[in-house]
């Protein structure tokens, strides 16, 4: 009988133990696993997008083994940066110009004469499309909105009417897509019950032409519906 109860005793005490001994490991497994998750939900998406990260951070992930900075590589069209952002954007507004269809035009509405009044409508009117979604998202921060582009063309612009859609409509606003689009990043108008009489009514000052914007983004992960 001694021995037996000399024998639960010391399994008692060598699970007291193992269980002190274990506790820590335990606290720092249960500690470290978010962390674990974390890191390897970073790495799979680094390894993904690892170019556009390092465009983002202004660096890159090559390494050119035996560099020779004496060696020409490739020889560059351009004198400097400036010039060649300047070229790309030229060929971009000859691309745009020349892609561009006119399917209607009735009474010989267009072009319109310089110094018309027009009135900019939709949510669209005031977030263009620039690019699409995944590779095809662009940083459009420095593009000229619908509005400044009328306007450099010599024509006045519903101020108000565009004002409504900046302000009061803003929630209706087609959300931004970034790498992958929602549904609320495709396409969003404002009912019309929610036009201010304001709005409206500066429609009269600015009638020689109404200027309508339909927009949609498609991309990776967004694909227009049909």
């Amino acid at each position: 009988m001694e021995e037996k109860k000399e024998m639960k005793k010391r399994k008692k005490e060598f699970k007291r133990a193992r269980r002190k001994a274990t506790r820590p490991w335990k606290f720092l497994t249960w500690f470290s696993l978010p962390f674990a998750v974390i890191l390897i939900a970073a790495t799979a998406v680094t390894s993904m997008f690892d170019n556009s990260f390092s465009i983002f951070v202004g660096g890159t992930f090559n390494h050119l083994e035996n560099r020779d900075d004496s060696a020409v590589y490739y020889e560059a069209d351009f004198a400097s940066k400036e010039e060649m952002v300047h070229y790309g954007l030229k060929l971009c507004q000859q691309v745009e110009a020349e892609g561009a269809a006119l399917l209607m035009n009735e009474n010989n509405a267009l072009p319109l004469a310089k110094g018309s009044k027009v009135s900019c409508f939709s949510n669209s009117s005031v977030n263009l499309v620039y690019g699409g979604t995944g590779s095809g998202n662009i940083d459009a921060s420095t593009a000229n909105t619908l509005k400044g582009a009328l306007e450099n063309a010599g024509f006045e612009v519903n101020a108000a009417l565009w004002d409504f859609y900046v302000n009061d409509a803003s929630e209706y606003a087609r959300k931004v897509a970034g790498m992958v689009a929602t549904e609320g990043a495709k396409v969003s108008e404002c009912p019309w019950e929610k036009y201010t009489d304001a709005a409206i009514n500066s429609a009269a000052d600015y009638g020689d032409a109404a200027i309508v914007t339909f927009s949609r983004v498609g991309g990776e992960g967004a694909d227009l519906d049909v």
